[in-house]
Order: C-alpha cells, then structure tokens, then sequence
C-alpha cells in the first residue's frame, strides 16, 4: 500500500436500543421473529436473534429479547436502514407503539490489500505491541494501538483489517502498520529488526 492510498472504512458497527412502550411490554418475541421475518435468520442459544440482509454486502442485524439492536458488515446508511426494516417488522407483527432509540456508531471497520505477502514471524518479533498465537491463528499477527484506540490485524497473504473507535484514526493507523509489514515483506532483509520478541509476543 503506498502512501498516497488513503484507507477508508468498509463496514461499521452500529448499535441502538428499542423503546418500549409500557414496562408491562418491554420483550421482544424473538421466535416470532425468526419464523416471520422474510429474510434469512437464525436462533442462537444467549437470546439473539441474527437477520442477515442479502446480497453483498451482507447486514447482520443481531436483536436481543430485551430490545437492544446491533448491525456490521455495512456502512451506516445502510446499517440504519437495515436496523429500521427489523424495528418496523417488529412494531408491525409485535408491538404497535414500538420506537427505534438513537443510533451509535461503536466501531468503524476498513480492509486494506497490502500488495504483498508477509512474513509473520518476522513481523511478530518486530512490530512493538504484536500479538501472535500460532496455536490460534498461525498466518496472523494482532496489535493493539492504544494510542488510537484501534486493533489490527495483519495477515501473511497481505491483507490487513481494522477495527478503531473514530473514523479519523483508520487511515493514519493503516499508514502506521502498512510500513511495519513492509519490513516484514516476504523476501525483504531488514537487519535493524529487533531479534528478540516484545513480551507479548509467542515464543
């Protein structure tokens, strides 16, 4: 990735609760929705019901019994309208005076293709803050970026994902470990790298 490829978010994670209107009916029927909703759904054992809006890319829309909402894998005009069709559903076949609460944008989500292939353990042991488990994922090094309030991941193909707090830290984070990987480039001699790994690295 050169310098001049600006990074920009792919997805979000957006979150809102629903308002009930009486505290005698604040449970959301959540096998009602699985069975009735026109789209793909499924049951899972904690109490959520999973929406998933085709074709790509894919809204997820995740609805507790007790009204709270999430959505990812789109952007937020999206995810809103995502999140809106499952509220309206709801207040259609459950609950009449239903409102949807103010939407939140938790996370903000961006993949960038690296251009080149990387050499994890390489990186691993050179990049301050990494984090690999072999045992876990053996083409992955995970950081975590405190300062920006962010998480990547780099992977030995050359992809990277990110996941930060504000929107405005995407790109420079993505600049930042862009230029650590390229020294950890399949092929690339970089003798200035540390030969002992940071304490959080594996072994």
């Amino acid at each position: 990735m050169s310098e001049s490829e600006m990074c920009t978010p792919t997805s979000v994670h957006v979150k809102c609760k629903l308002i009930f209107p009486s505290e005698d009916n604040k449970r959301v029927d959540l096998e009602q929705l699985h069975e009735r909703i026109p789209v793909s759904s499924s049951l899972r054992n904690e109490g959520i019901c999973k929406v998933k809006f085709y074709p790509s890319p894919t809204a997820v829309v995740n609805v507790t019994t007790t009204g709270r909402i999430t959505c990812m894998g789109v952007l937020f005009d999206t995810a809103r309208a995502r999140i809106r069709n499952v509220a309206r559903f709801i207040q259609k076949t459950q609950i009449p005076d239903l409102r949807l609460g103010e939407l939140k944008i938790t996370n903000w989500n961006a993949t960038k293709d690296l251009g080149f292939k990387v050499n994890i353990i390489k990186l691993a042991y050179s990049g301050e803050g990494a984090f690999y488990e072999p045992e876990i994922d053996l083409a992955c090094v995970r950081f975590t970026d405190t300062r920006n309030n962010c998480t990547v991941n780099v992977f030995s193909s050359g992809k990277m994902t990110i996941t930060a707090a504000l929107e405005e830290s995407i790109d420079p984070v993505a600049q930042k470990f862009a230029r650590m990987a390229e020294l950890a480039r399949v092929g690339s001699s970089h003798p200035h790298l540390r030969k002992t790994p940071s304490p959080r690295n594996a072994d």
